[in-house]
C-alpha cells in the first residue's frame, strides 16, 4: 500500500506558470521603451497625435513596461493575489478563476 501510494505521489503533476527573465531584458526594454517614445515625438511632429495624449500615453505605457523588470515586486504582488484568491469568498472563486502560487524553491536569484 506504501509503495503503491510513493509511485502515485511520484507521477502527481502541477501546472505551473514560468516567467523567463532573458540576460538582456534588462537593457533591451528601455531601448525599446526610447523607440516608443521616438516614434511618438514623430506623430506628435506630423500631427497625428497631440503632445498631451502623446506623453500621457507614454509615461503609463513606460511605467507598465519597466514594471515587467521588477522580478521581486512581482513575486510579492503573485503572492499576495494567490493568497486573496483561495478565500472561499474571493471573487477569484466565484468565477473560476485560478491563481497560480510562488514556488520559492524555483526562484531564481533577482
Amino acid at each position: 500500500q506504501q509503495q503503491q501510494q510513493q509511485q502515485q505521489d511520484d507521477h502527481d503533476t502541477v501546472d505551473v506558470i514560468i516567467k523567463v527573465q532573458y540576460p538582456d531584458a534588462a537593457w533591451q526594454v528601455p531601448a525599446d521603451i526610447r523607440c516608443v517614445g521616438d516614434f511618438l515625438q514623430l506623430c506628435v511632429y506630423t500631427g497625428v497625435v497631440d503632445e498631451a495624449a502623446a506623453n500621457l500615453s507614454f509615461g503609463e505605457f513606460s511605467r507598465q513596461f519597466l514594471a515587467e523588470l521588477d522580478y521581486h515586486a512581482e513575486q510579492l504582488h503573485l503572492r499576495e493575489i494567490h493568497a486573496s484568491s483561495v478565500r472561499p469568498h474571493s471573487p477569484y472563486v466565484k468565477r473560476g478563476v485560478f491563481v497560480p502560487r510562488v514556488y520559492e524553491e524555483c526562484l531564481s536569484a533577482m
